[in-house]
């Protein structure tokens, strides 16, 4: 959460500037945020810098930061002389939900009313769209992209289960581009319940919204529904075209006059990092976990990590890569006879399942991904739930677990850094 400024040739600081105020909001023992995750734009004509910044916390409590919690969930433009704020706005004051400014701000110059006006464009995982005047930082517009349900609020009562969006994973997660008087934003649309259980929330569920936006009104000019995650990887412009990829492996192309899907490119692996474009090739880094949607190729390509060359303007597509073979052993869980609970990149299959009560279950875990998952009950949810734990299980291999749960549905989950997060969970119903 600070910025410093260095001389280039002796590495001196010269200032530094912190993102929050008054000692991280008043409280410096609890509170944190502010957090800058990419770099500042810079405007060539007057150096002035313009960030993007993260959220405050703790949330979902924020009664330790009252107030608006400047500059967390801020668009700043910051004099480069002297480390001070010119202008600010915050875009999501006293965020509770973990809702970022984070991106690099996106600078673009437009004719309005036949005078050309030097403009910053703002967004975060809030999930809104914002467009400001660089020199006085007036906002023009700021209007919501994607799902938004219950994402306004300042408070929620301890307890209380609430349908939130956009989610923990947010809204805006890929950076803006911004060609001709348009800004292109894609939008992740996946709720979140604060203070429940999200067993059938997860990426592999989710969808996103691809907007094109008048730079001047603040208007749709088209907005795309795709049937996929699209956390990071878009949207990058070459020519008339639009491109964006998901977590279901496929190279999107758009039309940037209405929206209308050209072509698309199914890879071996999820997309969630940007492109390039260099000359007449976009390059498509394919390497996240894969979460088929209706689009995805049937059957799934052979899982690989790839850098991938696409040549714009081809007469034809290359050829895809090879179907997924079979696995060459099946993963070989202890014959219990109970039910089984396939590990996969990313999620339990299935995520719900009922069981005895009362009685011993013997449940085969194999893990058919191609990470190391395993499966826990374990009170993280409820002190009352058994020490259940399979330990790691790796790709292509299996084990097993034996459960005796009284009537009641039981929480599982991976405890794989970001695995839990990412979807993979389930309810256990023993009856």
């Amino acid at each position: 959460g600070v910025v410093y400024a260095m001389d280039l040739l002796t590495g001196t600081t010269l200032w530094t500037w912190n993102t929050s105020k008054g000692e991280l909001f008043g409280n410096f023992v609890v509170n944190s945020g502010g957090g800058l995750w990419y770099p500042p734009s810079v405007d060539e004509a007057t150096g002035v810098l313009y960030m993007g910044i993260g959220n405050a916390g703790p949330f979902p409590d924020g009664s330790s930061r009252p107030g608006p919690n400047d500059y967390a969930n801020n668009l700043v433009a910051l004099d480069p002389k002297q480390g001070r704020v010119l202008w600010s706005i915050n875009v999501k004051p006293h965020d509770i939900y973990d809702h970022d400014n984070q991106h690099t701000p996106v600078l673009g110059d437009v004719n309005i009313g036949g005078v050309v006006t030097p403009l910053v464009f703002s967004s975060g995982k809030h999930g809104f769209v914002l467009a400001a005047h660089r020199e006085s930082g007036i906002e023009y517009w700021k209007v919501p992209v994607g799902l938004h349900v219950n994402d306004m609020l300042t408070e929620i009562p301890a307890g209380t289960p609430i349908v939130t969006a956009p989610g923990d994973f947010g809204g805006v997660e890929s950076p803006l581009a911004f060609k001709d008087g348009v800004v292109y934003a894609v939008a992740l649309n996946l709720p979140y319940t604060m203070f429940g259980e999200n067993p059938d929330s997860t990426l592999a569920t989710a969808t996103s919204s691809l907007v094109a936006i008048d730079a001047v009104t603040g208007q749709f000019r088209w907005n795309v529904e795709v049937p996929t995650a699209v956390a990071g990887a878009g949207p990058t412009i070459a020519n008339d075209l639009v491109f964006i990829g998901g977590l279901d492996g496929l190279v999107r192309a758009y039309g940037t006059n209405d929206g209308a899907l050209v072509w698309s490119f199914q890879t071996p692996a999820g997309i969630n990092a940007p492109f390039a474009i260099a000359g007449d090739t976009l390059l498509v880094p394919s390497s996240a976990f894969i979460f088929p949607s209706p689009d995805t190729a049937d059957p799934l390509p052979r899982y690989a990590t790839e850098l991938i060359a696409l040549r714009l303007g081809a007469m034809e597509m290359a050829t895809p890569p090879a179907a997924q073979p079979a696995m060459s052993a099946t993963p070989a869980p202890s014959a219990g006879g109970g039910p089984t609970v396939t590990m996969v990149d990313i999620a339990f299959n299935p995520a719900k399942l009922t069981i005895a009560a009362n009685t011993d279950v013997v449940i085969d875990l194999p893990n058919t991904g191609t990470a190391v998952h395993n499966f826990n009950i374990d009170g993280k949810n409820n002190p009352s739930d058994p020490g259940i734990h399979s330990g790691d299980v790796q790709p292509g291999q299996g084990t097993s677990v034996t459960v005796n749960l009284s009537p009641g549905d039981w929480y599982f989950y991976c405890n794989i850094p970001g695995h839990e997060q990412a979807g993979m969970l389930g309810i256990l119903t023993a009856q």
